[in-house]
């Protein structure tokens, strides 16, 4: 054992319940006080294998690029305990605490289920783990600069590093591409995300790094966005284009999804002019709106009914189409394919909800 390395070794017995596969189903040995992690990733390793990466924001993940060496320094601390923890078929939960270059923990629970499972292959009989084992490597990033202006003070950087595996003695096999895995969601975690059946949103070009919600954000998340858009929608016997932009405020905290949105939508209408050729027509809207909605990544669908109203004004006319003064009231959306697509009932109106005409627009966001 090395002589820099203190080792507190807090070994638990037996326990009557299966081990938790994530957080939130068993607290973690050396949690810490308050929880400082907002970014959360998974990655599939193959074969049921899982990685999750936790993080306090995306400037850490800098830090992390070398986790080929974490994960061969933890392997090398383990090699002490192996007598301990190589018994079949046990499931085992590690958790692995680096407190700095002379001081790491370790906590070790074995789990021996109280039923065997047993599978036969060409004719020889083993027993069957089916509980899956977990390592859980805790640790500090180097001291970045937190505080305000006129009282600058330091704050540490936590991170934790999980895996979900079948057997914990083929953590190794995945040294050299841990690195490599990394680097790719540093890369391509502002690219698109896509949600899957199972309710988490995966990146579009790298299918194997998901998480709860787009770019990893894990226990509310507050942010600004642009959204542009492209529209078609009906106007009495019109067909009616339209490109929109502006600015939301979004909110996800407390399992609660916000938006307030503040932009314009220019209509386009086409006609033909007294020597029958086509002219365009121009209309702008000023747009208020605003959505809220239940967060559940357990039962999210392709498809959903969104909570939703919308206030538009008429500030820029061109045409006979539209009315002075005239509003559009929009009430409720229908959410397609990870809330890109969106159908929703409108009504145009003037003086006081004089002149009622319905309309359905559809909207595809980029």
């Amino acid at each position: 054992m090395k002589k820099n390395v203190l080792f507190v070794m807090l070994l638990s017995g037996i326990i009557s319940q299966t081990f938790a596969q994530s957080s939130k189903d068993q607290q973690s040995v050396f949690e810490l006080q308050h929880n400082p992690f907002q970014r959360r990733f998974t990655f599939d390793l193959g074969k049921r294998d899982k990685m999750d990466i936790e993080i306090s924001s995306m400037n850490d993940l800098h830090y992390l690029l070398n986790i080929d060496s974490i994960v061969q320094e933890f392997i090398t601390d383990m090699e002490p305990l192996q007598d301990s923890i190589l018994r079949e078929p046990s499931s085992r939960r590690i958790e692995y605490a680096i407190d700095g270059p002379n001081l790491k923990r370790i906590s070790l629970v074995k789990h021996n289920p109280p039923v065997s499972n047993f599978v036969i292959s060409f004719g020889e009989m083993s027993m069957l783990k089916v509980v899956q084992d977990t390592i859980i490597i805790n640790g500090i990033l180097p001291v970045q600069p937190g505080g305000t202006l006129f009282n600058k003070k330091t704050r540490p950087h936590y991170y934790r590093i999980s895996f979900f595996l079948n057997d914990l003695n083929g953590l190794g096999t995945y040294k050299g591409h841990l690195n490599e895995k990394l680097g790719r969601l540093q890369e391509a975690a502002d690219g698109k995300w896509v949600l899957r059946q199972d309710g988490k949103m995966y990146i579009k070009s790298e299918p194997d790094i998901s998480a709860q919600s787009k770019r990893g954000y894990s226990g509310g998340s507050t942010l600004i966005a642009v959204r542009p858009s492209i529209d078609v929608q009906n106007y009495k016997n019109y067909f009616v284009t339209s490109l929109s932009g502006g600015i939301a405020f979004v909110s996800n905290k407390n399992l609660m999804h916000k938006e307030y949105f503040v932009g314009y939508e220019k209509h386009f209408l086409f006609a033909g002019d007294t020597a029958g050729k086509i002219k365009t027509f121009a209309n702008n809207f000023i747009v208020a709106s605003y959505g809220q909605g239940a967060i559940d990544p357990y039962t999210k669908k392709t498809a959903t009914l969104y909570p939703f109203i919308s206030l538009g004004y008429l500030v820029k006319r061109k045409g006979d189409f539209y009315d002075k003064h005239t509003f559009k009231l929009g009430l409720g959306q229908f959410n397609l394919f990870g809330n890109y697509t969106k159908i929703e009932p409108t009504l145009f109106f003037n003086n006081f909800f004089r002149g009622c005409t319905p309309s359905l627009r559809i909207t595809q966001h980029f």
